[in-house]
C-alpha cells in the first residue's frame, strides 16, 4: 500500500475572553451538546420557548435533554439556510469535533482528540439510519472517506461524543456520527423546493437546486422522493496548467424511501440513497514548512493529469419493526457502497525513480477504493414505562474492499509514460457481535444503566506489487475479539434538571499490515479507550434557557500509529503506548425575548501522549499534544425574527466561530517538521424574509475572508518534511456571498 497525505489570524484577546466567558456560563449547568439554534423548536420565533429535540443515540427515541451522554443534534434545515453544505463548513459548531481536510475528497474526523492523525483505522464511526457505512479499516480508507451527504436529504445529524463501543461497535473508539434521513409520512402530501446561487471571493460561481416530495398512497403507505444538484465554486488557481478555480466540484444525488405501516404492530421503512461528487481538482495550496503560501496566494502547481477525484455513495436499507407488546423486535439490514477514485501528484516523492526509468519527474498516484458492505442487526428492546428497560441484540457485517494504488509516470502534457509501481491489495473484514443494555429505575429520580458487547472479527489482505521497481505478493490474515462496556448513573433533581456519571469503553480493530513484501510486521494490534464523564443538563425560566456541560477524561491504550518506510514511502501500521484526553464541553441556549435567540458552545481540551512513542514509532514524547484538536474552541449565534405584516417576518442571524491552534501528525525524526495549524475566527451572516410557505435568504459566510487552515503537511509521502521542502495547505472556503429561495407546500 503506497498511501497518501491528507495563517489564519490569531483570535484577538477580547474575543478569546468572550469565548471563555461563554464556556464559564455553560458551566452553570450544561451537559451534553446541542448545536445552538439547531435545537430551537417551532416555537422559537413566536412562542418564547425552546423546542424539544428527539434523538436515537441509545437506539431508542428519547428527548435530547434526557440522554445521559454527550450528544449534539444538528438540524439539516438550519444547515441549508446557512449554506453549510458539507462537514468542513459546520464541524466547528460541534463541541469536541475536529477535522482534517486533505483537499482531495479525503476528510478525517476525530472526537475529543482521540486520533494520531495520518492514515489509521477510523476513530469515529458513521451510521446512516442505523446502518454502519464505510470501511472499518485504514486499508479501505475508512478514516478518510466520510460520506458527506447533502443536507437536503437529511432530517438531522447526531454527534455522540466519547466511546460508543457497546451499542455501536468497533469504529467508535472516540465517538459516532449518526446521519438521519427524512422519513415518509402518511399525514398528508407535502414538498419542498430550494434554489440558490453563490460566489466565492476571487473565485467562481456556484449554484444549487433541491427538491423533495412526500406522497401518502393511503393510510398505511407513504413514499418520499428527493433530488438535488449543486456546483461548489473553486478558488484555487493552477499556475502550471494556467487553469483558474481548479478546485470546483459538482455534487448531485437523490433519495427514495417508503414507509408501510399495515397495522399497529408492524412498520417497514425502505431506503435507497445515492450521491456523486465529481471534484475537478484539489484544494491544496503550495506552501512552505510554516504553511505560508509560496506562490503569492491561493495557487498550486499540480501537473496536468493530476487532481481530479470522484466519490460515489450508495446505500440501500430495510428497517422492520414489530411491536410485540412488552417488547419491540427490530431488524436493520443494509448494503452500502463507498467508491473513491483520485489522481494525486506525488512527484516530490517518486520523481527521481520515475526519471531513472522513463526520463520524467512527474508522477501520478492513481487511487482506487471501493468498499461494499453488508450489515444486519437484530435487536429486541422493552417498551418504555417499566422500572426495568432493556435491549439485547446481535450484529453481523461483511466488508469487501478491492483497492489499488498505481504510480504512473507522466509527460509534460499529462499523458502516461509508463508504470512505475502497481500495488493491488483487496481486503475483507467480517465482524460478529452480541450486545445488551439495561436501565433499572431504582426510584422515579434515580436510575442506573449497564451495557456489554462482545465481538469477534476476521480480516484478510492480499497484496500484489508489480513494475520495474518492485515485484512481490503476500497474503495476510488476522483475527481478534473484544469486550466493551458502559455504566451510567443518572439522577433527576427535577423534571428540568438532571446529572449523570458515565464510564464507557471503546475498541478499534487491529489487522494485517500493508507492505509486508518489504519486511514490515505482518499484523498490528487493536487499541482501546475508556471514557470517564460527568455531566448536567437542564432548562430554566419556563424553558427559555437550556444548558449542558460535560467534563471527561479518556484513557487511550496501545494507540495505533501510521508509519512510513523512509526508503520506499510505503505505509504500514504499529502501536504506541498510551495517551489521554480530558476537557470540558458546554452549550447554552436562550430566548431572552420573543423572536430573539442566543446560543453558544465552548470546548476546552487537553489531549497528550502520556508515554513516549516507541523506537521507530515516530518522534513523540510524553506531554506532546495529539494531532488536530484545539485546546480552546467555541461558537456564538445570535438570531432575531421581526414580524412585519400578515404572516411575513424579517430575520437576521450572525454566527462567530473560533478554532484554536492545532498540531499536525507526528513526524518520523527530530529533524522533520511537525506542522502547526494556526487559530482562526470566522463570522457568518444571514438575513431575509419568510412566511410559512416562502423563504428568501441572503448570506455572507466568512465575512472577513479569513484563511483558516483545516489541512496541511509535507508533500513527501515518506511522512517527512524539512525547511525548504515542498508543503501544502488547505484553507476554509474564502468569503462566500449568495442567496437562496425556498418554497414549502
Amino acid at each position: 500500500m503506497i498511501g497518501g497525505t491528507i495563517n489564519g489570524d490569531r483570535m484577538r484577546s477580547g474575543l478569546k475572553t468572550a469565548f471563555l466567558v461563554t464556556t464559564a456560563l455553560g458551566s452553570l449547568g450544561a451537559a451534553h451538546s446541542v448545536s445552538a439554534q439547531e435545537a430551537l423548536g417551532p416555537g422559537a420565533g413566536g412562542a418564547n420557548v425552546l423546542g424539544e429535540v428527539v434523538v436515537t443515540a441509545q437506539k431508542r427515541s428519547e428527548k435530547l435533554q434526557e440522554v445521559p451522554a454527550a450528544v449534539t443534534a444538528i438540524s439539516a434545515d438550519t444547515l441549508l439556510q446557512s449554506n453549510k453544505q458539507g462537514i468542513q463548513d459546520y464541524f466547528s459548531t460541534v463541541p469536541g469535533l475536529s477535522l482534517q481536510n486533505g483537499g482531495n475528497g479525503q476528510t478525517s474526523l476525530a472526537v475529543r482528540g482521540v486520533t494520531t492523525g495520518g492514515l489509521t483505522n477510523p476513530s469515529i464511526g458513521v451510521v446512516i439510519d442505523d446502518v454502519p457505512f464505510g470501511s472499518t479499516t485504514a486499508l479501505g480508507y475508512g478514516s478518510r472517506l466520510f460520506p458527506d451527504i447533502d443536507p437536503s436529504d437529511l432530517s438531522q445529524i447526531e454527534v455522540l461524543r466519547g466511546p460508543q463501543g457497546t451499542l455501536y461497535g468497533a469504529a467508535s473508539i472516540g465517538g459516532l456520527m449518526k446521519i438521519v434521513t427524512k422519513a415518509p409520512s402518511t399525514g398528508g402530501m407535502s414538498g419542498h423546493l430550494d434554489a440558490g446561487v453563490n460566489t466565492v471571493d476571487s473565485g467562481g460561481v456556484g449554484y444549487s437546486l433541491r427538491g423533495g416530495v412526500n406522497l401518502p398512497v393511503n393510510d398505511t403507505l407513504a413514499v418520499r422522493l428527493s433530488g438535488f444538484g449543486r456546483r461548489d465554486p473553486g478558488y484555487v488557481d493552477n499556475v502550471l496548467t494556467r487553469q483558474k478555480d481548479v478546485n470546483s466540484q459538482n455534487v448531485y444525488g437523490g433519495m427514495a424511501s417508503a414507509l408501510w405501516k399495515p397495522n399497529e404492530i408492524f412498520t417497514v421503512k425502505l431506503l435507497g440513497l445515492f450521491q456523486n461528487t465529481e471534484g475537478n481538482g484539489i484544494s491544496q495550496v503550495d506552501a512552505d514548512s510554516n504553511l505560508h503560501p509560496t506562490r503569492g496566494g491561493l495557487a498550486q502547481s499540480s501537473p496536468q493529469g493530476t487532481g481530479p477525484y470522484n466519490i460515489k455513495v450508495r446505500l440501500y436499507s430495510a428497517n422492520i419493526s414489530a411491536d410485540l407488546g412488552p417488547a419491540v423486535l427490530t431488524s436493520v439490514t443494509g448494503y452500502g457502497v463507498n467508491k473513491y477514485d483520485a489522481h494525486v501528484d506525488v512527484s516530490s516523492t517518486f520523481g527521481g525513480l520515475a526519471n531513472a526509468v522513463y526520463g520524467t519527474r512527474l508522477v501520478d498516484l492513481e487511487n482506487k477504493f471501493k468498499t461494499k458492505k453488508w450489515s444486519e442487526e437484530l435487536r429486541l428492546s422493552s417498551n418504555t414505562g417499566s422500572r426495568l428497560e432493556w435491549l439485547v441484540g446481535g450484529f453481523f457485517t461483511h466488508e469487501d474492499t478491492p483497492a489499488s494504488q498505481d504510480l504512473i509516470a507522466l509527460d509534460a502534457q499529462g499523458t502516461p509514460a509508463g508504470l512505475v509501481l502497481g500495488s493491488s491489495f483487496p481486503t475483507t473484514f467480517r465482524e460478529v457481535a452480541v450486545f445488551g443494555d439495561a436501565t433499572y429505575h431504582l426510584t422515579d429520580k434515580f436510575d442506573v444503566q449497564a451495557g456489554l458487547r462482545y465481538s469477534r472479527n476476521k480480516q484478510t489482505y492480499a497484496e500484489t506489487d508489480s513494475g520495474p521497481l518492485l515485484t512481490g505478493q503476500v497474503d495476510a490474515r488476522s483475527k481478534d475479539t473484544s469486550t466493551t462496556y458502559l455504566v451510567t448513573a443518572r439522577y433527576r433533581f427535577s423534571p428540568d434538571f438532571m446529572a449523570y456519571a458515565r464510564v464507557a469503553s471503546g475498541y478499534r480493530v487491529g489487522g494485517p499490515n500493508p507492505g509486508a513484501t518489504l519486511g514490515f510486521p505482518a499484523t498490528y494490534d487493536p487499541d482501546t479507550s475508556t471514557n470517564y464523564e460527568i455531566g448536567v443538563k437542564g432548562s430554566a425560566l419556563d424553558r427559555r434557557l437550556s444548558f449542558e456541560l460535560a467534563a471527561y477524561y479518556i484513557d487511550w491504550k496501545d494507540i495505533q500509529l501510521s508509519l512510513r518506510d523512509p526508503a520506499s514511502g510505503f505505509a504500514y501500521f504499529s502501536n504506541g503506548s498510551r495517551a489521554r484526553s480530558d476537557g470540558l464541553e458546554a452549550t447554552v441556549q436562550a430566548l431572552p425575548w420573543t423572536g430573539f435567540s442566543v446560543s453558544a458552545t465552548g470546548t476546552l481540551n487537553d489531549s497528550v501522549l502520556t508515554k513516549d512513542l516507541p523506537a521507530g514509532g515516530g518522534y513523540g514524547f510524553k506531554g506532546d499534544r495529539l494531532p488536530l484538536s484545539s485546546k480552546v474552541a467555541g461558537s456564538l449565534t445570535l438570531e432575531q425574527d421581526v414580524p412585519v405584516q400578515n404572516d411575513y417576518m424579517l430575520f437576521g442571524a450572525a454566527t462567530v466561530t473560533y478554532v484554536g491552534d492545532r498540531k499536525g501528525g507526528f513526524v518520523p525524526t527530530a529533524s522533520d517538521i511537525r506542522v502547526k495549524y494556526p487559530a482562526y475566527t470566522t463570522l457568518d451572516l444571514r438575513w431575509g424574509v419568510k412566511n410559512p410557505d416562502w423563504r428568501l435568504n441572503f448570506f455572507v459566510n466568512n465575512v472577513t475572508n479569513k484563511r483558516g487552515v483545516t489541512g496541511g503537511d509535507a508533500r513527501s509521502l515518506r511522512g517527512s518534511g524539512k525547511a525548504g521542502d515542498p508543503f501544502y495547505v488547505v484553507y476554509i472556503r474564502p468569503r462566500t456571498v449568495g442567496l437562496s429561495v425556498s418554497r414549502d407546500f
